[in-house]
C-alpha cells in the first residue's frame, strides 16, 4: 500500500476530510484544505500526520476572509 493510501485511510476511520492529498516525492505529502476551519480540520490534520510519523514543514495559505475558516496547503516530511 502506497504512502497516500495508507494516510487515505487514516483520514477515513477517524473522520477527517481533506481536498486532496498527493506524495510529492518520497516520504513528502502535500494534503490541501478548502475553508477547513483552523482547529477541526488543519491542526487535527496535523495530530494525525504526526501519529503517521510525519512532520509539518511547510503551510501555505492560499484563501483567508478573517474568519476561524481557510484553505491551506500542508506539507509533511516522512519522520525516520
Amino acid at each position: 500500500m502506497n504512502a497516500v493510501q495508507v494516510i487515505q485511510d487514516k483520514f477515513k476511520a477517524v473522520g477527517l476530510s481533506v481536498d486532496a492529498i498527493y506524495e510529492i516525492e518520497e516520504g513528502e505529502i502535500l494534503i490541501c484544505i478548502s475553508w477547513g476551519d483552523w482547529k477541526h480540520e488543519h491542526l487535527y490534520c496535523d495530530k494525525v500526520m504526526q501519529g503517521l510519523n510525519y512532520q509539518k514543514v511547510q503551510e501555505v495559505v492560499t484563501e483567508d476572509n478573517g474568519s476561524d475558516c481557510y484553505s491551506s496547503e500542508h506539507t509533511y516530511t516522512k519522520v525516520q
